[in-house]
């Protein structure tokens, strides 16, 4: 996930970088790169989320079943 997002911000830069010296269609080319690489991320890490929140709850029913 950290991998993605890392990866989105330097496309993100080659955009900017590219598109300074007139270069449009390679900019445009590495930010929609740049933003499938974001949005990756983000999924990824609401997934994460997701099983966390999962892994969680399965502790704390252990925790009451050990004290109940």
């Amino acid at each position: 996930m950290q991998t993605l997002g890392v990866l989105s911000l330097m496309f993100c830069v080659v955009s900017m970088t590219l598109l300074f010296f007139d270069r449009q269609a390679g900019g445009q080319v590495a930010f929609g790169v740049s933003l499938v690489l974001m949005l990756s991320s983000l999924t990824l890490s609401l997934v994460e989320i997701q099983m966390s929140g999962t892994a969680l709850d399965l502790q704390l029913k252990d925790v009451k079943c050990r004290e109940g």
